[in-house]
């Protein structure tokens, strides 16, 4: 090889001449190459109308292992053929293999007519059987922004938000639902007792939800609160040596070392702290989350509930306004401001807002009682008509009264 690289000017007459058949032969190499390129260009283009015969032909004996198999290939040939996601959806249903369906169902284009039937399907999947809340929360909320009138949409992610105790939540999406005119008929009732939620199967039902997301958050943090409110069990105690037993306080401490800032846990420490009369456990409670931030009026509620009981009156009576700004609806904001009101010497507004709190607390019972929202009668929504006015908050009064003034108050 040096010879060619040597010192030698006449560098090109070094190098031997290509022969006449080389170049044939190199000819006819690049051809044959170009040609297999071409036949592999052809066959990669044909693979897709191949498996989708596969599919089909597996499909029409109900093969559903081959189904899977062939659309399995084809959706990966062709990722945004409609065809291919529903023959393989269709493959993993018959199979009963749900977490592979819920994840192809996720890839259905929005463009396509059928998205919201899809979705809608796919949130019932990830709610009932695979009970993946935070992915089903996820998917009523895509399914909303496609289609903001989706009152099944809605209806389950307050369902979720209620549940789940995402108080804050849960009262955007209320007051959304009413100002656009979609609210499902349940949305009156949630608002009202928006500070005061519980539920007799909220424990079980945090409980099946946590074994598939156990690291949730918001579900960590509402189990250990229906836990703490369950009625303790005696006869538990006897058997189960656990410490989280139903009354037990346990997975609230624990959690709070975990969420210090959790608006959820803290208000179930300051209102059981209230009623004992404690105003160093509410400072302490308060102190460790933020109030510029939160949209609960508990917060601001526990705050002039602390003012109150330091003759600081009227710093107390600008926190219990600021809380019933969040919240019109709260009676125990009522109540709270009808005890500042008369420290004030504010008769007449003591007198008003005792009046709202006991109706709001008599009306929250009486919804209570109800098996659930849709056998409430036209008289008691007309009740809480009422109350809603009496309160000020005329955006949702004028919504339901115009559901009060429709042939009937259910009527979607």
């Amino acid at each position: 090889m040096r010879r060619y690289f040597s010192d030698n000017p006449n560098l090109s007459s070094n190098i031997p001449p290509f022969s006449r058949w080389r170049i044939i032969r190199f000819g006819l190499l690049v051809a044959c190459l170009a040609g297999l390129a071409a036949s592999c260009i052809v066959y990669r283009n044909n693979l897709p109308k191949s498996y989708e015969a596969n599919t089909r032909s597996a499909e029409a004996i109900e093969d559903w292992p081959q189904v899977e198999k062939w659309a399995e290939l084809w959706v990966n040939s062709s990722p945004d053929n409609v065809d291919a996601i529903l023959y393989l959806s269709d493959a993993y249903k018959f199979q009963q293999k749900a977490r592979k369906l819920a994840d192809i169902l996720e890839r259905f284009p929005v463009n396509d007519g059928r998205y919201v039937r899809v979705m809608t399907m796919r949130g019932d999947l990830l709610m009932s059987e695979l009970m993946d809340i935070p992915a089903a929360e996820k998917n009523w909320f895509g399914l909303l922004q496609v289609e903001p009138q989706n009152l099944y949409a809605r209806q389950r992610l307050t369902y979720i938000y209620s549940m789940t105790l995402q108080r804050e939540k849960l009262q955007k999406l209320l007051r959304e639902s009413i100002t656009l005119g979609y609210e499902p008929f349940e949305s009156y009732f949630y608002l009202l007792a928006l500070s005061n939620l519980n539920f007799t199967n909220g424990l079980l039902k945090t409980s099946e939800w946590l074994q598939s997301t156990p690291d949730d958050r918001s579900l960590q943090i509402a189990h250990a609160v229906f836990l703490a409110k369950s009625t303790p069990d005696p006869t538990l105690a006897l058997f189960d040596k656990e410490t989280n037993l139903p009354g037990s306080d346990q997975l609230i401490y624990e959690n709070l070392k975990r969420y210090p800032d959790s608006v959820e846990l803290n208000a179930f420490l300051m209102e059981r702290a209230m009623v004992k009369g404690d105003i160093d456990l509410v400072e302490q409670s308060l102190k460790r989350v933020d109030l510029n931030r939160s949209t609960d009026c508990r917060l601001l509620r526990a705050k002039a509930w602390v003012l109150k009981n330091q003759d600081q009156l009227s710093e107390a009576n600008t926190a219990i306004e600021s809380a019933m700004a969040l919240n019109s609806l709260d009676w125990k904001c009522r109540l709270e401001y009808s005890e500042i009101s008369r420290l004030l010497g504010n008769k007449d507004q003591a007198i008003k807002n005792a009046k709202l709190a006991s109706t709001g607390k008599i009306l929250e019972s009486s919804f209570m009682q109800l098996p659930d929202a849709t056998a409430a009668s036209d008289s008691l929504m007309k009740e809480l008509l009422n109350y809603i006015l009496s309160c000020e908050d005329f955006v949702i009064a004028g919504r339901l009264s115009s559901r009060l003034n429709a042939t009937s108050i259910f009527q979607q």
